[in-house]
């Protein structure tokens, strides 16, 4: 048994293969399971609880039928009041998007709350699945008010901005958001938009959009491959 204090064998394995990482190029194979097992002196069972951490970490990937291989950096993303169109670009990146749904009815209490509407207002919901270079990014769905931007459904079609739409539209500009991030697990439908496994790390996004005048114009739930993306803003101290 471990003991208070005492590193577990497989983080000290998950450490050496991180300064591995560290020296090798994206997309290098790492050697097989048993290769590392016989290299470090210890059980595959420990080995496979290291890779399992790299990959849910995103350092590492795996392909089925060729093996464990070396990830690509994270995209490090700061945290504005932009669309994901122009996060991507920032990135160096080609973004686009693919409508996956739109509906029109009634949503959760919760949706409604968050938008500011009566528990009976109908919800326009848009779904897309968003890429950059042709990867899998994010799947996002922005909810609004069916109402009042009931022309969006025929506007927001692929790769269209809905900034842009709002504000060539409807002259809308949003001016400030809350925002919050959590840990999740991939759902079945997330994982098979996303490329990834069943139940691997995502970072789930949820933000309220606001106008100038303080009024709620979107809720926005967006979930993105954790092993793919991670998020930085800049802090300012305040006088407490």
């Amino acid at each position: 048994m471990t003991g208070r204090g005492t590193t577990p064998p497989y983080y000290q394995v998950k450490q050496r293969l991180l300064e591995d990482i560290a020296e090798l190029a994206p997309g290098t194979p790492l050697p097989t399971e048993r290769e590392i097992s016989e290299r470090q002196g210890v059980s595959r069972t420990t080995v496979r609880k290291a890779l399992s951490d790299l990959l849910t970490e995103g350092r590492i990937t795996r392909e089925q039928g060729r093996g464990t291989f070396i990830a690509e950096p994270k995209l490090v993303q700061e945290l504005t009041l932009t669309g994901f169109t122009d996060n991507m670009v920032a990135l160096g990146l080609i973004p686009s998007s693919q409508l996956i749904s739109v509906t029109r009815k009634s949503a959760p209490p919760a949706i409604n709350d968050a938008l500011d509407l009566p528990p009976d207002a109908p919800v326009l919901s848009i779904t897309r699945l968003r890429l950059a270079d042709g990867t899998p990014m994010a799947v996002e769905t922005i909810h609004l008010d069916a109402e009042r931007f009931s022309e969006v459904e025929e506007l927001l079609v692929d790769n269209a901005s809905l900034y842009a739409i709002m504000q060539r539209r409807f002259g809308i500009l949003l001016d400030h958001a809350e925002q919050t991030i959590e840990t999740a697990a991939a759902s079945p439908e997330d994982a098979e938009l996303l490329g990834t496994d069943v139940g691997g790390a995502i970072l789930l996004l949820t933000r309220q959009s606001f106008d100038e005048g303080g009024n709620v114009i979107e809720f926005v739930e967006s979930r993105y491959r954790g092993d793919r993306f991670s998020f930085t803003t800049r802090l300012a101290r305040t006088d407490v």
